[in-house]
């Protein structure tokens, strides 16, 4: 055990060195200008990344650290995880294959390099790890205490991000198909249900004021699209196939757990089974499933004795983060995908800021970042591109009679600028994907 917390202790100062350097990415800046209007809920998501921010923001003086309070949160994920091994092991070997749960952890792009990255993947991947925890907890001992702490951790992890419904959906399913009902407790049930809505409340009252939009939003974002295109489900399949790694996906299929743990066969493949279903209705991005990569690297190690061919995972992947990481930090080529380029892709704005006043920006993400640069407030352009939280805190048009817009050259302007009483003039184009408009109102 004491190897093990060595190690998680020096990559956590690695991960910490590391975000002090690393640029926020457009998602991140939205989630810090988020921590700058505090709410129960957003409209986007679930508060909680928000608050976390919030809490980083006394070491913003030093670099991008306002990263840390979710980052640390990030890394205690692989310390549940290791003592949900303790407990799902036998004694003989929880260290030699906990240590490659950690390895495969630490090099997978979601647990690993991504937990660099403060998003609500982080804290719903904590307390959807710490509710595993307390399920196997419950599952030997019983207590009513770990009912309770079960709601609680669930009522969290919904105020951070509502993938966590699939834990109790995964449950449900695992009940019935292992014909455990008789394993727990009518009355910890129902102290579970009713400290999950204490503790998820948050998000209850504010979608209760706001009509339940941030609902709406994430239902028709997720399976709003009622047209298949097989490119969605087939390329879903192929991306998670690759980010578990085909070696490590026959060890799951292998997998040989204990009874009393059973269950985490179900917290893997119902997470898998519903977004792959979800494909069906519209794209579904590559990092949905990410709850379930925890449990399906732990019943990877129970496969076999033949663990060294778990290297075939780690060694690509570790490679791949070394690179990002590189490019990251000192670009040195355009083959990489753009998204991880992305934490430069608003530059050429950056300098618009000083010379034209106002100015109005076509997109949240452009405008958080503009935001965090200069540590002062920037303006989104009303209802230019879909609804957000400046949408809400602006309310209306641009009061002046003459401002600026920066936006991407294909993004249309609003309806209440193109066919209002306005004159627009195109002042010059910025590579490699922007342009500069002009207002006056007439």
């Amino acid at each position: 055990m004491r190897s093990l917390t060595k190690i998680w202790f020096w990559t956590l100062l690695i991960k910490l060195v590391l975000t002090i350097f690393f640029p926020l990415s457009q998602d991140e800046a939205y989630y810090w200008v988020w921590s700058k209007h505090l709410q129960l809920s957003y409209y986007d998501h679930p508060g909680m990344i928000a608050w976390l921010f919030w809490l980083g923001q006394f070491f913003e003086s030093l670099g991008q650290a306002v990263r840390w309070p979710t980052v640390i949160l990030g890394h205690t994920t692989l310390l549940i995880w290791i003592f949900i091994l303790k407990d799902l092991l036998p004694e003989n070997i929880f260290q030699q294959r906990s240590k490659w749960w950690v390895w495969l952890a630490l090099s997978s792009p979601f647990i690993g390099f991504g937990s660099l990255i403060a998003t609500p993947d982080v804290p719903v991947l904590f307390f959807w790890s710490l509710s595993a925890l307390l399920v196997g907890r419950i599952l030997q001992k019983n207590l009513l205490q770990d009912y309770f702490f079960l709601g609680a951790s669930l009522g969290l992890g919904f105020c951070s991000k509502y993938h966590i419904v699939l834990f109790p959906i995964a449950l449900v399913v695992w009940l019935f198909t292992a014909r455990a009902w008789k394993e727990i407790s009518p009355k910890g049930i129902i102290l579970t249900f009713l400290s999950g809505l204490l503790f998820s409340s948050p998000v209850l009252i504010w979608n209760y004021q706001n009509h339940f939009q941030s609902f709406q939003f994430q239902i028709s974002h997720g399976l709003g699209d009622k047209h298949w295109e097989a490119f969605s489900t087939y390329s879903y399949v192929l991306a998670q196939v690759l980010l578990l790694g085909p070696v490590t996906l026959w060890f799951v299929l292998k997998a040989q757990l204990p009874k009393n743990y059973s269950f985490l066969n179900s917290l893997t493949w119902v997470p898998f089974a519903f977004f792959f279903l979800s494909s069906f209705r519209g794209t579904v991005e590559v990092n949905w499933p990410i709850v379930a990569y925890p449990s399906a690297l732990a019943l990877a190690i129970t496969a076999n004795n033949r663990l060294r061919l778990l290297y075939w995972s780690i060694i690509p992947w570790a490679v791949i983060a070394l690179l990002v990481t590189v490019q990251t930090l000192h670009p040195f080529t355009e083959v990489f995908p753009e998204r991880i380029n992305e934490v430069r892709y608003f530059d050429p704005i950056l300098p618009l800021n000083a010379v034209y006043s106002p100015i109005y920006y076509g997109n949240f993400q452009m405008t958080s970042r503009v935001w965090y640069e200069f540590k002062k407030p920037a303006k989104k352009l009303f209802q230019i591109n879909r609804h957000d939280l400046f949408d809400e805190i602006q309310g209306e048009p641009p009061s002046e009679k003459h401002f600026y817009v920066a936006k991407e050259t294909w993004v249309d302007l609003p309806l209440w600028l193109t066919e209002g009483p306005y004159v627009i003039n195109k002042i010059k184009e910025i590579p490699p994907k922007f342009e500069l408009d002009e207002v006056t109102k007439k």
